[in-house]
């Protein structure tokens, strides 16, 4: 019986695929992301071979993306090997030291495509479940951040914020890592937490990355509340924007964080922008409303 669902974007899902291919059997990885409110595992971020502590520690630090499992190639003609699935389960790291997960997921790859199984922690053992994938459509906006970022938290950044900065950050303004006990878990009543919503924050992602002039957007999430930001610097005017989403967006209003620099005087100017709320109930396309707003104000103060 498949009891739970398995988020993840189909381009990881390619890769994973294109892996098993190659490796024909013994391929494997680990898979970094959270947990939906209601249980369900969703990978954002996979990496290939052993697992690299410090980007555990960065992910964490950054986007408290955890480690919620591995993934390896298997064969068809290798059948399920339910030993062998419960074995990667001495590769799980927290935040780095060892210890037993409550939930963990392991990725079956096929050639043809993949198969979730779910270990939970049932009194003093775990049990296995088999699920079903859900592969989400387009890019996956962590891989996209990854490409452009380096996974560092700066001692500027606001109590409580975690960020992504740029590879151009030194060394001497990192903030010593934190660990924390806690999985990580998207807070419920969050814009983005429901199932199959990382759709919406891809949609965001990639409207904001059409307008910044480096198309690059940097994400980060407040560590208390979980409200998200995206940061960019437009196309048209060279002004650095953040973005700041309430829980409720878009029926709340975001509120558009502009920063920009007097060409006579030099000094930085900051103001913010609060935009209206969605009046409009249940209307199904009131979230890429919300953004449009927002991209026609960020053109209008070029």
């Amino acid at each position: 019986m498949e009891g739970f669902t398995a988020y993840i974007f189909k381009e990881d899902c390619d890769k994973l695929t294109k892996e098993a291919i190659r490796t024909r059997g013994g391929g494997g990885g680990s898979l970094f992301g959270q947990w939906t409110s209601t249980g369900n595992p969703v990978v954002h971020f996979v990496t290939t071979g052993p697992q690299d502590e410090g980007t555990a520690r960065s992910l964490y630090n950054s986007y408290r993306l955890c480690h919620i499992g591995e993934w390896r190639t298997v064969t068809h003609s290798a059948g399920n090997d339910a030993r062998a699935r419960k074995d990667l389960l001495s590769k799980y790291r927290k935040q780095g030291r060892a210890a037993t997960p409550s939930r963990f997921v392991v990725l079956d790859v096929y050639s043809t495509g993949i198969e979730p199984f779910l270990f939970t922690k049932q009194a003093t053992q775990m049990t296995e479940e088999r699920g079903k994938p859900d592969v989400l459509e387009g890019q996956n906006p962590f891989n996209l951040a990854a490409r452009n970022t380096q996974y560092t938290v700066i001692n500027n950044a606001p109590a409580g914020h975690q960020s992504a900065a740029t590879s151009q950050v030194r060394g001497s303004q990192l903030r010593p890592s934190r660990s924390h006990s806690q999985e990580a878990e998207t807070r419920s009543y969050q814009w983005y937490s429901t199932e199959g919503e990382n759709k919406a924050l891809q949609f965001v992602y990639k409207e904001f990355e059409n307008i910044s002039r480096t198309r690059h957007v940097e994400m980060s999430r407040d560590t208390q509340s979980h409200d998200m930001s995206m940061s960019f610097t437009d196309q048209y005017s060279g002004r650095k924007w953040e973005v700041k989403f309430p829980s409720n967006f878009p029926r709340g209003g975001a509120i558009l964080v502009e920063t920009s620099i007097s060409t006579i005087t030099g000094r930085e100017s900051i103001v913010k922008h609060r935009q209206p709320d969605q009046n409009e109930p249940g209307r199904q396309d009131n979230l890429q409303k919300a953004v449009e707003r927002m991209i026609r104000f960020i053109k209008q103060r070029h």
